[in-house]
C-alpha cells in the first residue's frame, strides 16, 4: 500500500518510474515503471539507457 501511495504521488508530479537498490542483489538495481497500460510501459521501455 506505501509503495502505491509512492507511486501514485511521483506520477502525478511528472515521474515515469522509479530506480531503487534490490534487496534480492546488493550490486543490482530494480526499475519500477509508472504506467496504465502494456503500451505505455512498452513506450517507457524502449525510452531506457542501459549500461
Amino acid at each position: 500500500m506505501q509503495s502505491q501511495i509512492l507511486a501514485h504521488w511521483l506520477k502525478k508530479i511528472g515521474g515515469d518510474g522509479i530506480l531503487f537498490k534490490s534487496t534480492q542483489s546488493p550490486d543490482s538495481y530494480c526499475l519500477a515503471l509508472f504506467a496504465s497500460d502494456n503500451e505505455e510501459s512498452e513506450s517507457l521501455f524502449s525510452q531506457i539507457k542501459t549500461v
